[in-house]
């Protein structure tokens, strides 16, 4: 009984340890002025994975360009309210690969790049990937935060 309860008490030490790390992830989204009026938040990431490409094709809302994605980062863009269409540059077509968001006045979005390596020969492509951008659950970003370099507004 007693290997047993000190055994217990070990277990909730390293539990009380723990848990104020989990607490403090939130944090790290939540950086950055408060929302203006009419405007919603949309975070893009890009997890870093030894697998996956190291390229960092340009992302665009509505098609104007709004910086490369490179992995392993989080950056944060304001918008007002309205619909959006956000891409990234890719070898091929495929479907599915652009995200379109109606984002409503203090909202917060997560949409995160992913790479796949492609079958398909495309002209002009060196390597054969296509990349898409994928929104992501909110209650999973706690997860992807402590992996990711925060890089601000852009």
């Amino acid at each position: 009984m007693m290997t047993f309860s000190f055994r217990l008490l070990q277990v909730l030490l390293a539990m009380a340890a723990v848990l104020p790390c989990f607490a403090a992830l939130p944090a790290v989204a939540q950086q950055g002025p408060a929302l203006a009026p009419g405007y919603g938040r949309v975070w893009m990431l890009r997890q870093y994975s030894p697998s996956d490409s190291l390229r960092t094709p340009v992302m665009y809302i509505n098609g104007a360009p709004i910086g490369a994605s490179q992995p392993g980062t989080i950056f944060y863009r304001d918008l007002p309210a309205g619909n959006y269409r956000f891409t990234v540059d890719s070898c091929t077509s495929d479907v599915n690969q652009a995200a379109n968001l109606n984002l409503a006045p203090g909202s917060q979005v997560y949409l995160e790049i992913q790479s796949l390596s492609s079958s398909m020969r495309a002209w002009g492509c060196l390597v054969n990937e296509d990349f898409y951008v994928r929104q992501v659950d909110p209650a999973r970003i706690q997860i992807y935060l402590p992996q990711l370099a925060y890089l601000g507004p852009r």
